[in-house]
Formats: structure tokens, sequence, C-alpha cells
């Protein structure tokens, strides 16, 4: 029996599918590998610590970030379309994709009102999504309010961590299932005074959280598979969503997971996080992420509609309690403590870098 050099090399070629096919059969699909996902340890490699939490650091980025989102913002407001301008213009020379979801609903005394939802995201084609989220709304009363805690500073610190992580994100070498991204959440705030907190607000997240249990999702081609069907909502990995930062001392509870009925492994990873950045800065005893739990996350916000909705887990993480400023005329920008926002934006970015498993 003579096999022909064509025979031979077709004969080669189908063995190598096989194998590929095999291998790829084997390998656990995204949604167990959702299921298994560790961070990694970043924070007890002082080489890397420094470098992600000091070393690619923007702060006069940052504060430019701050001040550009301060502006009076309110659903349908020119100050609402500049800020989606600022986050278009900050990505998208990036190569992210910045998708702006409007919709108009009937507000809780009925009356319609648009909203603009902004998602942008590294690498729409990879099938998980490590979510970071905040509210980019400002109240409507009293008349003037800024809302720099509330929350201008949590949407420049998701900002600057994607412009600070990207050049690296891209460099890795190993594939990702996981992509980096951002939501920018519209009507969060009440739209009107001697309401109820929840049907009057949280207008944009309960419209997102909605479409994307009913969108379906099936992975493009790449080095995964996806076993059987999955919505929109289950590509999210973990939302973390940020709120109320930048007054001075916040303190960040570390809330029981209801699950397990343990501390939140995340909150515990925040909390060692902060202790190793800490230890690279002369007499810093601050302490404002804590290891301790002692109750569950009762508050209500832009995660809410998400949970009901289904989604796996959320790390919510807002000051309590809340700032003095609080729903103020003196959240504004001479009230901020910015050592305290660099701070958090520095935890972040290594508590991202460590999800995403970054090698640097």
């Amino acid at each position: 029996f003579f096999l022909s050099p064509t025979m031979l090399v077709e004969a080669f070629f189908v063995a190598l599918f096989l194998q590929l096919y095999a291998s790829v059969l084997s390998d656990p699909c995204w949604q167990e590998n959702q299921g298994n996902h560790q961070l990694a340890d970043l924070r007890t490699n002082k080489t890397v610590l420094d470098f992600i939490a000091f070393g690619i650091e923007d702060e006069s980025g940052f504060l430019e970030l701050i001040q550009s989102i301060l502006v009076l913002r309110p659903p349908e407001s020119p100050g609402s379309a500049i800020v989606r301008d600022v986050i278009q213009t900050t990505l998208e020379p990036l190569g992210w994709l910045v998708e702006v979801d409007t919709f108009q609903t009937s507000s809780v005394i009925g009356e319609e009102v648009v909203f603009s939802n902004v998602v942008a995201t590294q690498d729409p084609d990879k099938p998980r999504q490590l979510a970071l989220a905040c509210h980019y709304d400002s109240k409507t009363f009293p008349t003037g309010f800024l809302g720099a805690t509330d929350s201008a500073v949590p949407c420049a610190i998701i900002l600057n961590i994607a412009t600070t992580l990207d050049r690296i994100i891209k460099m890795q070498e190993k594939e990702s299932e996981i992509s980096l991204q951002l939501i920018f959440f519209d009507g969060e705030e009440q739209l009107y005074e001697n309401t109820m907190f929840g049907p009057d607000g949280l207008y944009g997240s309960k419209h997102m959280a909605n479409k994307l249990t009913e969108s379906s999702f099936t992975s493009n081609t790449g080095p995964w598979c996806q076993e059987g069907e999955a919505t929109e909502m289950e590509r999210i990995d973990l939302l973390v969503l940020l709120d109320l930062i930048g007054a001075p001392d916040p303190f960040f509870k570390n809330y029981i997971d209801e699950e397990t009925g343990l501390c939140n492994p995340f909150s515990d990873e925040l909390s060692e996080i902060e202790d190793a950045i800490a230890g690279e800065i002369p007499d810093d005893d601050k302490k404002y992420f804590h290891a301790y739990c002692w109750t569950v996350d009762d508050t209500m916000d832009d995660h809410t509609p998400f949970i009901e909705h289904g989604l796996r887990k959320a790390l919510h993480v807002i000051s309590d309690p809340f700032p003095e400023v609080w729903h103020t005329l003196d959240d504004d920008w001479e009230h901020l403590d910015l050592e305290s926002s660099s701070r958090i934006n520095r935890i972040f970015r290594l508590f991202v870098a460590e999800y995403l498993q970054l090698e640097v």
C-alpha cells in the first residue's frame, strides 16, 4: 500500500484538525471558566505592585477627568451630553467600542423622560466581561447640585483605570476570555422631591438589566467554546459598582456573601491590596477597606436590578456612612479629598489587573 505525497499531506492536516478539535472539546467552555476564575496575586510582588499602583499612574489625567465630568448633568441636559462626549473622546481613540443606549420611559409620576446609558467595551468579541460601573447623572435638586462624590469621582476612576491599563491589556501574550467593560448609568438619581427611591430612580440600570436578560449571546469563533445558550447578562463575571467616593476618610464595608455566609472575597482582596499599597507609603496608617464583615448589603443602588435579573456576582463599593456632603450643594470640587480619591483609584487599578490576570 503506497501513499502519495499529496495523500500524506492531506492525512497530516486531517490528523491535525482532529487533534485541535479534540483539544477544544476537552477544554472547559467560558461558562465553566467563569465559575472557576481566580484572581492573580500581584500585590505580593513589590515590583509589579509599584508599577501598577504608581508607575503607570496618570494623576493629572485623573484630575482632568473629574473636572470634565463635574458639570450639571441631569438626564436630558446639555451637561449629560457633555459627559457622554468625554467618555467617547477618551475611549474611542484607544479602539474601544462605545455604545450609547438612548431610551424613553415613564417616570414615577408618568412623565416621559429620555435617558442614555453608555457602555464601553475594550474587546466585544470576548465572551466574558469584568464590568466597572458608575452613574453619571446628577440630581435635579437642589438647584446647582454637582455631585462630585455622587458620582463624578467614581466615573473618573473607572475611566482612568481603563486608560492606564489599556496598553498593558493589549500587550498580553496569552489570549484571555475576559474583556474589561465600563458601564455609565443614566437616571440613577430621583427625578422628583418627596418620592421613594427605587420606584423613582435607577431608571438606567433597570432598563439595562432587563435588556441584557432578554438578549441572547453566542460567542464568536476564538480560543474558547460555549456550552449551550447564554444571555448577555450571563457574560458578566462581576459587576463592580462604585458610588459616593471622594470624601475624606471613607469607610467601605465588607458585606456578608449571602450564598456562603462568609465575607465577600473580593472585598477581602481590596483590603489586602490597600495594606500592600500603604506599605509602600511612609507613615501611612489610613484604612478605608475593611476585612471583617457583620452585615449583608441592603443598600439599594444600580446593582440591585442586575441582581434581581440573575447577575452572577456584584461588588458594591459605597462609602457607608454616606459622606457628610451627600445630596447637598457642598458635594463639589472644593470639598473633595483628592488624596483619598487617588488612593482608591490605585487600589482598584491593581484589583482590575489581578482579576484580568495581567502579566507585567
